[in-house]
């Protein structure tokens, strides 16, 4: 018969395989959800520049959205490219954004509700969570029915950001184009198909890079973006715009190209017409 002393060890033994066990499956639930472990602790907990670009208002076009928008201050960008071809109608802008945010934080917080029913808008952009559409599209597209029901009763209307995917996340531009276009035709609402400009524009010419760390845009990426929104806010093709703006440093041949690849993504969504 063993003593007491003598079962020790081995019961301290026991209990660190267990120990172990557990902290690897832990572990391996975590690497699971970490896109989502991600968004609720603020990974992208990143504050939006102390200057920020352009002149904005309480009119025109409001975007509730995250750093994909406020990185190198993509309205601002739009603002300064209608200015540069002196568009008749000035494109004013607001934003609501906040690193990490989702519509749900959004829609929670109140300050996203508060500037709807505040402001003069004619169109109000919505741009969820970066994988929201690849991990939770229901939970995106129940608060984006929320939000679409605000705007209109306050008589401006809704627009969807399609973003771009992770870059260490191959393939995955399909899976949140779809979400996005399924919400749209769902609701009704128009999808700028800034996303598929950026897959178009890294398949064609892939040594063109477009972020500035694994997920968001770069000086080159945001000029994309700003020339799909231009294209789809005025309703012409965003070639022949400045290839210069004071906060972005493109070259200029790359600046044309990205010119291109937003209108060939509005062309295919049948948002512009040749």
């Amino acid at each position: 018969m063993s003593s007491p002393a003598a079962a020790r060890p081995r019961m301290l033994r026991n209990l660190l395989i267990i120990l172990v066990v557990l902290c690897l499956v832990l572990a391996g639930m975590l690497y699971r959800q970490r896109r989502l472990i991600a968004a609720y602790l603020g990974y992208y907990a990143v504050p939006p520049p102390p200057q920020m670009n352009g002149h904005p208002s309480e009119r025109g076009t409001l975007f509730i959205g995250n750093s994909l928008t406020f990185f190198n201050d993509l309205p601002a960008t739009i603002q300064y490219l209608a200015e540069q071809v002196h568009e008749p109608q000035a494109f004013e802008y607001g934003q609501e954004t906040s690193g990490g945010a989702s519509l749900a934080s959004h829609w929670y917080g109140g300050g996203a509700l508060k500037r709807i029913k505040a402001g003069k808008w004619a169109h109000v952009v919505l741009q969820d969570y970066s994988t929201m559409p690849i991990d939770d599209p229901e939970t995106m597209a129940n608060f984006t029915r929320e939000f679409d029901r605000e705007i209109k009763a306050q008589g401006a209307d809704t627009v969807l950001f399609m973003t771009w995917a992770w870059k260490d996340v191959p393939g995955a531009q399909d899976k949140v184009s779809k979400a996005y276009d399924q919400i749209g035709k769902d609701l009704g609402i128009p999808v700028v198909p800034v996303g598929r400009a950026w897959a178009l524009a890294q398949k064609e010419k892939p040594t063109l890079n477009l972020y500035c760390d694994e997920r968001h845009p770069n000086p080159a990426g945001t000029y994309l973006a700003a020339c799909v929104f231009y294209g789809f806010l005025y309703h012409t093709k965003p070639t022949g715009l400045t290839t210069k703006v004071p906060w972005l440093e493109i070259p200029e041949e790359d600046a044309v190209f990205l010119q291109q690849m937003a209108a060939k993504a509005l062309l295919d969504a049948g948002q512009l017409k040749e």
